[in-house]
């Protein structure tokens, strides 16, 4: 299912006990094969391989979330392979719960969750993937409510190149009458920052002014020290600190966003792969990969 060079990135992530790198492309290959022949013996209504698809989701989550980790932690490492192998885990959790009917699974940006289609999509723009970046991005649920499908669909653009598009987007305001819960309500306006962030991305790739990057690292950095807050009152001296609120989902993503962070020389080499990208044809996602999306993903490795 890889060419060489794919091959050679995945095995180049950082490895794991019990995890064989080396043979990391053959069991992702293996997990494709599998779930591709239970979709074709669901459409049969044959039995199905619901045991074996159950495992395989309960692996990938494993690989997805351990490498997603490392690509937003500050630790060296090869980021490119790490940020393809949680890509690629992501993609096959999508694909799985797809398959079983999307049961247990997010599909849209919640207080506590990035659905796997999402981080599949950030995951492979990380790592330099641009082609695979747009076809995953199709997968991504543009459904509900207006902010955070306004940033599912910012997102999706990003992948395509589309820069023009998120720039000139409107931000969805805040309606508070349209939410549930407090909860809600905090992680759509948390959710409503990252989108602005994402929106002066696309104006720094498409300007290309540092000044204008560092006030995005800026936005993210506020997201994710506003989604974690400590009780602040006299408490025990044994429960310190204790966080009174938190919301998982938008620091996730927020951090995933956070493009110096997630690139070892720094926001300009990252955000080289997002200016190929708005040159590339934004049907980039048909056939073979591209001499200019080859460009890319060879010059982002290298980060």
């Amino acid at each position: 299912m890889y060419d060489p060079d794919t091959r050679s990135l995945i095995q180049r992530a950082r490895p794991f006990p019990e995890l064989d790198v080396a043979r990391l492309p053959e069991e992702l290959t293996k997990a494709h094969a599998t779930i591709a022949a239970a979709r074709v013996r669901l459409r049969a209504e044959a039995s199905g391989q619901v045991a074996e698809i159950a495992t395989i989701t309960a692996q990938m989550k494993v690989i997805a979330h351990t490498y997603e980790a490392l690509v937003v932690s500050r630790s060296n490492h090869d980021r490119a392979a790490s940020a393809f192998v949680a890509g690629s885990a992501h993609q096959l959790i999508h694909n799985a719960g797809k398959l079983a009917g999307q049961t247990g699974q997010t599909t849209t940006l919640s207080p506590s969750e990035v659905p796997p289609s999402i981080s599949a999509t950030l995951m492979f723009i990380i790592a330099g993937s641009m082609a695979d970046a747009a076809e995953m991005s199709r997968a991504i649920d543009v459904r509900g409510e207006k902010i955070r499908a306004s940033l599912a669909n910012s997102v999706r653009n990003l992948a395509k190149g589309q820069l023009e598009r998120i720039a000139d987007d409107e931000l969805p305001d805040l309606n508070v009458a349209h939410m549930s819960t407090p909860v809600e309500l905090a992680a759509s306006a948390l959710y409503r920052h990252i989108h602005h962030g994402v929106q002066e991305l696309a104006r720094a790739v498409l300007g290309s002014t540092s000044h204008a990057i560092e006030g995005v690292e800026d936005v993210f950095r506020e997201v994710k020290r506003l989604s974690v807050t400590s009780f602040s009152g006299p408490i025990p001296d044994a429960f310190e600190p204790i966080p009174a609120s938190s919301f998982p989902g938008p620091h996730h993503l927020a951090s995933l966003l956070d493009l110096k962070q997630a690139s070892r020389r720094g926001a300009p080499r990252a955000l080289a792969v997002l200016r190929i990208a708005v040159r590339l044809p934004h049907r980039m996602t048909q056939g073979p990969l591209s001499p200019s999306s080859r460009v890319a993903r060879l010059m982002f490795r290298r980060c």
